[in-house]
C-alpha cells in the first residue's frame, strides 16, 4: 500500500500551500500553461487570450515561450522514467529518458533517440541543434507523425559542408506536446489498474525509500 500511495501522491497534480507537492506537477502545469492549455486537464485550448497574446507579441516572447513548453514536456519524459515503469516491462535506470518512452508508449528507437536529441539540444543549450542532429519545429497540426527524421544526418562530422534541407529533422511541436500528455492519460490509467511501479532504486524489498523519493520528486 506504501509505493501506490506514494504514485498517487506524484501523480496529484493539485497544489495546496500546506502540503508538499511533486515536481512532475509543477513541471505538467508550467508545460501546460505554456502551450496554450487547460491546467487541470491538459485539453488544448485553440483560442488565446488576446492579452496575453498582445503581451507576447510585444515583447517578443512568443518564440521563447514555445521553447519552453516543449522543453518542459521533454523534461517531463525524462522525470516520468526517472519515477516508473510498468509492471509488465522491464525498467531502464541507465536512461530515464528511454525508460518513459520505452514502457509508456510503441514509438521506435528511431524515434525515441530523435527526441533524446532534442530533448539535449533545447534544455542543454536552448538551441534546435547538437552534435548529432538538427531540427526544425513545425508548428502545423496537419501531420499525425511525432517525428520525421533527416534524409541525411548532420552529424558534427560533416559539418566542413554547408548543411542543406535533407539534413533537418522536423519535429511536430503539437503532437510532442500531445504526446507527453498522453502518456501522462498513461500512467493515470495503468495507476487505477495496479499496473503502475515505482523504479527498484527508490525502494529496499517492498517498502519504499521515502526519504531519498521525497527529497528529488517534492516540495513544498
Amino acid at each position: 500500500m506504501e509505493e501506490k500511495q506514494f504514485i498517487n501522491q506524484l501523480l496529484n497534480i493539485n497544489i495546496s500551500e500546506d502540503k508538499s507537492v511533486s515536481t512532475l506537477a509543477i513541471a505538467l502545469r508550467g508545460a501546460r500553461e505554456l502551450s496554450n492549455r487547460n491546467i487541470e486537464t491538459g485539453e488544448l485550448d485553440k483560442k488565446y487570450d488576446v492579452v496575453i497574446l498582445d503581451k507576447q507579441i510585444e515583447n517578443k516572447t512568443f518564440l521563447s515561450n514555445k521553447f519552453l513548453a516543449i522543453t518542459n514536456y521533454l523534461i517531463i519524459i525524462d522525470l516520468i522514467g526517472n519515477m516508473f515503469y510498468h509492471k509488465n516491462g522491464n525498467e531502464n535506470s541507465n536512461d530515464a529518458f528511454k525508460n518513459a518512452l520505452s514502457n509508456f508508449t510503441e514509438l521506435d528507437n528511431k524515434i525515441i533517440n530523435s527526441l533524446k536529441n532534442l530533448r539535449n539540444s533545447l534544455a542543454h543549450q536552448f538551441s534546435l541543434g547538437n552534435d548529432t542532429e538538427i531540427f526544425i519545429l513545425d508548428y502545423s497540426s496537419t501531420s499525425d507523425k511525432i517525428i520525421e527524421t533527416a534524409e541525411e544526418t548532420y552529424h558534427i562530422e560533416k559539418r566542413n559542408q554547408e548543411k542543406n534541407n535533407k539534413n533537418f529533422t522536423t519535429a511536430y511541436y503539437w503532437n510532442i506536446c500531445d504526446l507527453v500528455e498522453t502518456i501522462f492519460s498513461k500512467l493515470l490509467e495503468l495507476n487505477n489498474q495496479n499496473e503502475l511501479s515505482i523504479l527498484s532504486k527508490y525502494k529496499d524489498g517492498t517498502s519504499i525509500k521515502k526519504y531519498h523519493l521525497n527529497s528529488i520528486f517534492f516540495v513544498k
